[in-house]
């Protein structure tokens, strides 16, 4: 008996339709759905802000200039960093590719810590770290009520000193432009090997 070649009936890529959006609006699209119910906080925030952002974009009439297509590349970047099994256009224009279904980020969230205090008149959270951070690293924090947030250490401080690093162990103090709260956890992103 003849064995048949492992295959997929729909492509295992993830649908990414960022670089069309004119095509879709014009062709009558209203509303984008953008795949969340097994998806990681991280990842529903950011495709939905980046899909937001092109579509505003577009709409602003600002798609065929210079500026659109350093855009475009900030976007699929920024796609590639959350949770992804590579990119396809689905039957929009073509077969499917045929893939591995694995991750293909080049980023993965790492561990490192959790919101004790949010300080609301100086917009700082305190962190209890489980692992190591550094100014200049990308934090993702989440939470229920708080979602996704994204932000890079652009400073901390240990007992109101200003320090370029926190250690396993320590409580640091971070200023966050958006509203975090106690119990959210925190990630660092880290390139993937």
């Amino acid at each position: 008996m003849e064995t048949l070649p492992k295959t997929h009936i729909l492509s295992p890529r993830d649908l990414c339709m960022i670089e069309h959006i004119p095509l879709l609006i014009e062709s009558g699209v209203k509303v984008f759905k953008i795949e969340g119910r097994a998806r990681p906080a991280d990842y529903v925030a950011t495709v939905t802000r980046v899909y937001k952002e092109a579509i505003k974009e577009y709409e602003a009439g600002r798609w065929n200039t210079p500026e659109h297509e350093e855009n475009l590349q900030k976007w699929l970047n920024e796609l590639k960093t959350v949770f992804n099994r590579g990119f396809d256009t689905g039957f929009y224009f073509n077969t499917p590719t045929e893939n591995s279904s694995s991750n293909e980020a080049r980023y993965k969230k790492k561990d490192v810590g959790e919101v004790v205090n949010y300080y609301k008149r100086v917009n700082a959270a305190e962190i209890r770290l489980w692992d190591d951070i550094k100014v200049g690293d990308s934090l993702v924090i989440q939470g229920q009520t708080t979602g996704s947030i994204e932000q890079t250490v652009e400073s901390m401080q240990i007992n109101g000193k200003p320090v370029n690093n926190g250690s396993k162990g320590q409580n640091v103090a971070i200023h966050f432009t958006d509203t975090v709260r106690p119990g959210d956890h925190v990630y660092k992103r880290v390139l993937k090997n």
